[in-house]
């Protein structure tokens, strides 16, 4: 985790200018949205890798359930309506017209197409039930996947046991049966795991979540509500916070969003920075559109996009320049930690306490939230209310003496 001083926030609030210059960049991703580029703000693109050889991707973060689909090459999956895991073996596809097809969300890395369908208890994830003697989720629901190729096979997520996904598909009359595993462990610090049932094979393709703040990829978005299609743009890291600004009379100039929200959706950038134009057989890009990043370091980016090249190029042409940075300071006898993060109700912050310590919390308007003078020494385990916080980011702070650790937590 980062350790730094925190300056983003009076930086960001007075408008302070704090780069000479910003640069211009092109990222392809490809004839046809063939690739998917992860890109980092400060290092430029981290990797630019084939997006067709996957075709269902689970959470790989400690406490996640997560299970997406690889809908931007035409995957389809529905939830099997007229029974539960007992009916495995007599599954058929009759009526399957009229199943509900089921998608992952584009605002949220933590809601996949296989979680679709929750009901009000807090321990149904979509696909299986969360134990809370065990802490096992056991699959209660089938479900019938249509890949890329055509073929359609019936799955069941049978479990999440001991940081492992257990899972089983096979073609729909029971035929080829195959039984897989999908551990958690083979993709530390990584979002996502993937794996192809075409090749059964598990595939580690995305890179370190710590170093990237978006990925450029073709992906389905609900256009309306119920109306699902597949759009281009860009979706946000988790922990990347944006502000969108519109009608800006002079976007490359302009270094503060005042009075506009972060947001962490995913898809705060998305797509929608452009429209084709049916005349010239190009797209058009808002002229007038700038947005704030909160990169995944907490440096404040402006990014302008000024182009788009469709399907024939896959390019995406942007400006980017940094408004202001935090500082590094490295405190090792702090030893700062936050669990859980992302909080729900409580963060515990526990850290190493020779002398007396601060805890604050501000958000990122600048607003403090929290302070409190921990007396006690040694390992201290404070523990913080944040039911009542707004979603988001907010920034913690714990300052012992000279030695200041800072760290970012999402609330949910």
């Amino acid at each position: 985790m980062k350790k730094r001083l925190l300056l983003t926030i009076t930086l960001l609030i007075t408008g302070v200018y704090m780069s000479a210059q910003g640069v211009y960049d092109t990222v392809s991703i490809l004839t046809g949205y063939a690739n998917q580029s992860y890109y980092s703000l400060n290092s430029g693109e981290i990797s630019n890798i084939d997006n067709s050889d996957w075709d269902i991707a689970f959470d790989a973060s400690g406490y996640g359930a997560t299970i997406r689909i690889n809908g931007a090459i035409g995957t389809e999956l529905y939830k099997y309506p007229d029974g539960d895991t007992s009916d495995w073996a007599t599954l058929d596809t009759a009526g399957i017209s009229s199943w509900p097809m089921v998608y992952d969300s584009d605002t949220a890395w933590g809601a996949g197409a296989f979680n679709t369908g929750k009901t009000s208890d807090p321990m149904d994830l979509g696909w299986g039930i969360y134990s809370t003697i065990t802490h096992h989720v056991v699959g209660d629901s089938l479900f019938v996947i249509k890949l890329a190729n055509g073929t359609m096979k019936k799955l069941q997520i049978e479990s999440l046991a001991s940081g492992s996904f257990n899972f089983k598909f096979a073609n729909v009359d029971g035929t080829n049966e195959v039984n897989e595993t999908v551990s958690k462990g083979s993709f530390s610090g990584r979002n996502f795991g993937y794996y192809s049932i075409r090749t059964e094979t598990e595939i580690n393709r995305e890179p370190a979540n710590s170093s990237w703040d978006f990925v450029f990829t073709k992906y389905v978005a609900e256009l309306f509500p119920g109306t699902y299609y597949g759009v281009t743009g860009l979706l946000s890291n988790a922990g990347v916070e944006v502000a969108k600004m519109t009608g800006v009379a002079d976007v490359m100039n302009t270094t503060s969003h005042a009075g506009h929200t972060m947001s962490d959706d995913i898809n705060a950038i998305g797509y929608d920075w452009k429209s084709y134009n049916s005349s010239t057989w190009s797209f058009n890009v808002e002229d007038s559109l700038c947005y704030f990043v909160d990169d995944v370091d907490g440096n404040i980016w402006r990014l302008v996009m000024t182009g788009f090249g469709g399907s024939m190029t896959g390019e995406f042409i942007f400006h980017k320049e940094l408004i202001s940075a935090v500082d590094i300071e490295e405190n090792p006898q702090l030893n700062v930690a936050l669990y859980p993060n992302p909080a729900d109700n409580i963060t515990h912050v526990v850290f190493n306490a020779q002398e007396a310590s601060t805890v604050q919390i501000i958000n990122l308007q600048g607003q403090t939230m929290h302070q409190e003078n921990v007396e006690a020494l040694g390992l201290i385990d404070h523990v913080v209310d944040v039911s009542d916080y707004a979603a988001g980011m907010y920034i913690i702070t714990v300052k012992r003496g000279s030695s200041i650790d800072t760290k970012k937590i999402i609330v949910r």
